[in-house]
C-alpha cells in the first residue's frame, strides 16, 4: 500500500473472510480485565464468557525508548501507515517538483529507512522500482538520478532472522537497484526541518557519533 499496491489487494475485513460463519462475531471495544476464575472478560462493552481465551495483542514500532524519533519520523505497521507514508512520499515529489533550489530539491528526493528486515528491504525494493518505472513517467520534468534510497542497519547484514545466503542475495539485488545500505548503523536522532540531518550511530565498538546531512 505505500507503493503500487491497493490496499483491498492486502487487507480484508473480518466480517467478509467469516461471513458465511454464523457463530463468529466481531466487536470493536476494548479489553479491560480478565476474571479466569470466571472465564469473563471485562470489556468496555460489556462482559464476554469464554471457554478458551486467545489473547492477540498485536506489535508496534519498537524506538528502543526514544521518544525523539516515536515523534518525528514514520512507522510501517498497518495499512494505515503505508497509505500516510505513501502520501508523504507524493507530497515530498510535488515539493521537489515545485523547487528552484537544487539543494532543496536533493533533500526532498533523499528517503532513509530504518532496519533491514523484512519490511524494510521491501519498502527500500519498492521504492528503487518506482524510481525506476513508475516515477519517471509520473513526474518527466524531475531528475531521478538525484533520488537517494538510504537502508541502515545496526547489524552485521539485512534479515538477521534469515539465513545467509537470503542476506546475501538481498544485499546483491538492493545494490543492483542503487540502494545505499550501511551496516552497524543506529539511527539516534533526526531533525524534521530543511536540513533533515540523521544523527546516526556508525562503528558501535568505537560509539562514534555522526550527524550526516541527507
Amino acid at each position: 500500500a505505500t507503493s503500487g499496491i491497493e490496499p483491498s489487494a492486502i487487507s480484508f475485513p473480518f466480517r467478509k473472510i467469516f461471513k458465511r460463519r454464523h457463530d463468529f462475531h466481531v466487536r470493536i471495544c476494548t479489553a479491560e480485565r480478565v476474571i479466569p476464575q470466571e472465564n469473563r472478560l471485562e470489556t468496555s462493552i460489556g462482559d464476554v464468557s469464554y471457554d478458551y481465551l486467545v489473547i492477540a495483542t498485536g506489535a508496534g514500532t519498537n524506538y528502543f525508548g526514544d521518544q525523539t524519533l516515536a515523534q518525528r519520523t514514520m512507522q510501517l505497521k498497518t495499512t494505515s501507515d503505508a497509505l500516510f507514508n505513501r502520501n508523504r512520499m507524493i507530497e515530498s515529489f510535488e515539493r521537489a517538483l515545485n523547487t528552484s533550489d537544487a539543494e532543496e530539491r536533493r533533500h526532498w528526493l533523499t528517503f532513509v529507512i530504518v532496519g533491514g528486515g523484512a519490511t524494510g528491504i521491501e519498502l527500500a525494493g519498492a521504492l528503487a522500482e518506482m524510481r525506476k518505472f513508475v516515477l519517471p513517467k509520473d513526474y518527466p520534468e524531475l531528475d531521478w538520478n538525484e533520488m537517494r534510497i538510504l537502508l541502515v542497519d545496526g547489524g552485521e547484514r539485512l534479515l538477521n532472522a534469515f539465513s545467509g545466503k537470503s542476506s546475501e542475495d538481498v544485499i546483491r539485488n538492493l545494490k543492483n537497484m542503487k540502494v545505499e545500505v550501511q551496516f552497524r548503523t543506529i539511527a539516534m536522532d533526526f531533525w524534521a526541518s530543511l536540513e533533515h540531518k540523521l544523527k546516526y550511530k556508525k562503528n558501535i565498538e568505537n560509539a562514534e557519533e555522526i550527524s550526516k546531512e541527507l
